[in-house]
């Protein structure tokens, strides 16, 4: 594993790359019943890539911050060469949150890559990528307490995170928060 960060006043980058060199891996699979099973993998090879950049800047009573991740990641059989199911080769989130006193405003684009649902990966199978976009509004009532309200899937994208499971269109969300 090795690691690369860069701070210059409020912007920070990382970047770190990794490899794993794993033997006898339990990964859980979908069952024929419909319920998941543990499959013993004996050798798996998982190495990849993760980027952050993150910028933070404090003017008087505003406070802007954003941020952006990528990663790239290969989780292989190395006895068949295949990907495993369900890992991404490719996945990236960006926010945007800025805050005036104690309202704040945010959002957040999510990017799934295509996945395989097949130990072959027959593309026939594959979950196709997606992006979804999320944004939120909210009041820091004291230090204690926050309310707000977000939503979630706001383009209303059709999408899977498993074989056969549509995940839920434009949703709302309204939230109180006890810190403590």
């Amino acid at each position: 594993m090795f690691s690369f960060q860069f701070q210059f006043s409020n912007f920070k980058m990382t970047l770190t790359g990794y490899y794993n060199d794993i033997q006898q891996m339990i990964n859980w699979v979908p069952g024929s019943s419909g319920y998941w099973t543990p499959k013993n993998i004996d050798e798996v090879a998982t190495y990849g890539a993760e980027f952050f950049l993150n910028y933070k800047k404090q003017f008087g009573r505003h406070l802007l911050a954003l941020n952006g991740t990528y990663a790239y990641t290969v989780s292989e059989n190395k006895i068949t060469k295949k990907q495993l199911i369900y890992v991404p080769y490719q996945k990236a989130t960006g926010s945007i949150y800025y805050a005036f006193q104690d309202l704040f405003i945010e959002t957040q684009a999510l990017y799934n890559g295509e996945v395989f649902t097949r130990s072959d990966n027959n593309p026939r199978y594959n979950l196709d990528a997606y992006w979804l976009w999320n944004a939120g509004l909210g009041y820091h009532i004291s230090k204690s307490f926050t309310l707000g309200g977000k939503v979630r899937n706001l383009l209303n994208s059709d999408y899977q995170n498993v074989e056969d499971r549509r995940m839920p269109g434009t949703n709302y969300t309204i939230y109180l928060t006890l810190n403590f």
